[in-house]
């Protein structure tokens, strides 16, 4: 969850008012099923210049938030029974989607190169669809390896599977050089690049986007008017406002600093106050931390206990497919949380999790 509490609400109240003023009543219509063309404009620069994406407006479909974006691609990229990749651990809202498209859900290990696919992976299980959040794995934070990356590509090609890289929280690096986009890594590759403004600017905004290569642009297309009806024209239009004004560009910009300041204090917290065993995990963007735990520190029941106390961490293992893989810990989020709230909350959470233990 992001920083609600620093979003310039007035700012955006603007923006919405100029969007209704300039265009009325036009707005009362359906409009394009790609998207408020002025949106897909802004964002296609956007991309261009922080994530190395180079695309043009028409490559460029407006959805109903990350999620509407993946069980688009699901319905638009397969036929049931086709076998789909994730992450394992990963985001569940992916695997719900594409079980709802009757696909078979095939979960996939991450290590600290994130997605790991051997050869025989290709052969024994060759996918439709591989989903993956390269930049930053969730829930893990390992950052998708550079020759991963490369493979991942290649392999695609050779198998004509196409690669939904969900760009998760990229926008937010706390420390190094950004890291590219994996659609950006090769001309023509087989990648549908997937985006959000559910954490830049708020969940209820429900704006997504993809970005489709020019090998799909045309295939698709004509399903388009059938599946989208381009809603939320005012609000499309007022994010275009805000973009290009600049205010969003100062809004990520307060961001990064809140954010990079409130992980250095969670991480400061946790030495100071969690003393279950515990071993960090994480990788430089986000607005989470992953802590594993020894499998007599219970995750389940540390959360469920947790909850009485008011305090929402997730089971690690929850973000698993299947239990005899999953992982045991903690995944605790900072970025709607004041730091000086980061030291009680994990001496409670460490006494739960003795507790649990029995220690």
């Amino acid at each position: 969850m992001p920083a609600l509490s620093h979003f310039p609400i007035d700012s955006w109240r603007h923006a919405i008012d100029r969007a209704l003023r300039r265009a009325g009543r036009d707005l009362l219509a359906y409009g394009d099923p790609l998207g408020e063309r002025a949106l897909r404009e802004s964002i296609a620069r956007h991309l261009a210049v922080t994530r190395g994406v180079r695309c043009d407006p028409e490559q460029i479909v407006i959805t109903e938030g990350a999620q509407g974006a993946i069980a688009l691609c699901a319905q638009l990229l397969t036929n049931p029974g086709d076998t789909v990749w994730v992450e394992e651990p990963g985001y569940r809202g992916a695997r719900t989607a594409m079980q709802a498209a009757d696909l078979d859900v095939v979960p996939m290990p991450v290590d600290a190169e994130g997605l790991r696919a051997e050869h025989a992976d290709w052969r024994e299980r060759t996918p439709r669809l591989v989903y993956t959040t390269p930049s930053n794995q969730f829930p893990t934070g390992a950052v998708l390896s550079i020759s991963r990356r490369l493979a991942l590509i290649d392999a695609a090609r050779r198998h004509r599977a196409w690669i939904i890289e969900d760009d998760y929280d990229s926008e937010f690096r706390h420390t190094g050089e950004p890291i590219g986009a994996l659609h950006g890594l090769a001309a023509d590759s087989p990648v549908v690049y997937l985006g959000s403004f559910s954490k830049t600017m708020f969940p209820a905004l429900r704006i997504g986007f993809l970005v489709l290569p020019d090998a799909l642009r045309a295939a698709v297309r004509p399903a388009l008017p059938e599946m989208l009806r381009g809603g939320t024209r005012h609000v499309q239009l007022a994010l275009a406002d805000f973009i290009e004004s600049g205010e969003y560009g100062r809004h990520l910009g307060r961001m990064r600093r809140l954010y990079r300041d409130r992980r250095r204090a969670l991480l400061a917290a946790l030495d100071d106050a969690f003393t279950a065993p515990h071993q960090v995990e994480g990788g430089p963007c986000g607005l989470h931390l992953a802590l594993r735990l020894p499998a007599r520190y219970r995750d389940r029941a540390i959360v469920e206990a947790a909850r009485e106390h008011g305090i929402g961490p997730f089971a690690l293992s929850g973000f698993s497919l299947h239990a005899t893989s999953a992982a045991n810990g903690l995944v605790l989020g900072f970025g709607n949380t004041s730091a000086d709230a980061f030291a009680p909350m994990l001496r409670t959470l460490s006494a739960i999790a003795h507790r649990v233990a029995g220690d």
